[in-house]
């Protein structure tokens, strides 16, 4: 929206200008006519100026509707550009977690009952101790910033 709006205001400002030089008839009768609706009296005093102010606005309305519905299109073909690659990219992350994760498991898979049990205590995992399946299956359901701590406090 603000770039559709910089857009229009500059629009205004030329065609203003082009307007007060050229001073078209279209312009000058349509200023008439809106003059009859209005309350203040511009016209008579300086009718070129209102004139042209007139067709500036119908010009600059113009450039704003087309460019906000322009600008929003392709602002909508960034996002969704932007977004599938991001899409591409955290499934990639993902899938190098995942392979992370069950590297991780592995590892500790490796690791005495025991320390399995310290690990649970230390980090305030609830898990069932009396299984080393189900401390693993409890390790494997943390967070991922969690398992990298574990993993990197064990393999020291």
């Amino acid at each position: 929206m603000h770039l559709a709006l910089r857009q229009s205001v500059l629009s205004y400002i030329l065609s203003f200008f082009i307007f007060a030089w050229v001073q078209p008839k279209w312009v000058m009768q349509l200023s008439q006519f809106v003059q009859n609706f209005s309350f203040l009296d511009f016209y008579v005093s300086y009718p070129i100026a209102y004139g042209a102010s007139i067709g500036a606005l119908f010009i600059s309305l113009a450039v704003l509707g087309l460019s906000f519905f322009y600008l929003r299109n392709e602002k909508k073909e960034e996002l969704i550009r932007s977004s599938s690659t991001s899409n591409n990219s955290q499934t990639e992350e993902s899938s190098e977690d995942i392979i992370s994760v069950e590297q991780s498991i592995q590892q500790l898979s490796t690791l005495p009952h025991v320390k399995l049990k310290e690990i649970v205590d230390e980090y305030n995992i609830k898990a069932d101790k009396r299984s080393k399946i189900k401390i693993l299956d409890a390790i494997e359901n943390q967070e991922i910033e969690v398992l990298n701590q574990i993993y990197s406090n064990q393999m020291k």
